[in-house]
């Protein structure tokens, strides 16, 4: 099961960044992705709140009283790191009540991840499988990307170049991240920019 890890020692499962809010029925998140059930005493469900929930920072872990407190007490990287501000959690909250309220929501991102799979086909492009909203499209040459991400950028095309160490020598990419807000046009659009530039 992708993104989901068993931790021998401790007998729990770690349900990663495929978060609330894109995967799973409704995105529900990972754990109904897999069939899992939510609120077992033996989960962790850790997700971050800086994507799918509209870039208000942070992330969260969840499990057990016992566990989380355990946590707090020996994690290195909890204890030198501070704490949400009080409006990046109101803004990651309210965004997660919108998304339990509108269904649409999550109907529109994966129409606009789809829209963006067909265009690239379309144009002979190859795209990387994906589960997620988070799509790249590999490129090979590290300053081929680099260059393409340039631009694209002049041309009002935000994505971003992907290189070595970040991923493997010679598998180069270019982030893609659409949003339920898009328009899927605009989509095909720039999928054709993005065709022009890197044919050139």
């Amino acid at each position: 099961m992708q993104n989901l890890t068993r931790v021998r020692d401790h007998g729990v499962v770690v349900v990663g960044e495929l978060v609330v809010g894109v995967v799973g029925p409704g995105g529900r998140g990972s754990l109904a992705a897999n069939g899992l059930p939510c609120g077992s005493p033996a989960t962790f469900l850790t997700g971050s709140l800086s994507k799918a929930l509209g870039g208000a920072g942070g992330g969260f872990v969840a499990g057990s009283r016992a566990d989380i407190d355990e946590l707090r007490q020996k994690s290195r990287s909890y204890v030198f790191t501070q704490g949400m501000t009080s409006a990046a959690t109101a803004a990651a909250l309210a965004a997660l009540r919108r998304h339990v309220a509108d269904a649409g929501i999550h109907r529109a991102l994966w129409r606009n991840i789809d829209a963006i799979g067909a265009a690239a086909e379309a144009h002979g492009l190859t795209m990387l499988p994906s589960k997620s909203a988070i799509l790249a499209l590999l490129i090979g040459d590290e300053a081929a990307a680099i260059a393409l991400q340039a631009r694209l950028f002049e041309r009002n095309i935000f994505v971003q170049a992907m290189t070595f160490p970040i991923v493997p020598k010679s598998a180069a990419r270019l982030r893609i991240q659409p949003s339920a807000a898009h328009r899927s046009a605009d989509l095909k659009a720039s999928m054709t920019i993005i065709a022009e530039e890197f044919q050139r």
